[in-house]
């Protein structure tokens, strides 16, 4: 069955997926790595320390760094950003 997902269930399979090491080497690298092709087209619209700071944030939160409640203020910032954007770019 296919679905759609939100961003932080997308960072959770991430985050359970990098709890297990499927990989021997570079298991951290390879996750991050996947979580920075998931936020790319995001990560357009920012700028270039915004992005960084939501991929650092976002590839934390998958290694066990970052908590949840630290995502959700990142992300929650990036929004505001994006609603501002989508709102000038209508008028």
């Amino acid at each position: 069955m296919k679905r759609s997902l939100t961003l932080r269930e997308a960072l959770d399979i991430c985050h359970q997926g990098h709890a297990l090491a499927p990989f021997r080497f570079f298991n951290g690298n390879t996750f991050a790595v996947v979580v920075q092709q998931l936020l790319e087209e995001v990560c357009r619209q920012l700028s270039s320390v915004e992005a960084q700071i939501l991929k650092s944030t976002a590839a934390h939160y998958v290694a066990g760094v970052v908590k949840a409640a630290e995502l959700r203020e990142v992300c929650q910032h990036v929004d505001g950003i994006l609603r501002k954007k989508a709102a000038s770019t209508k008028q």
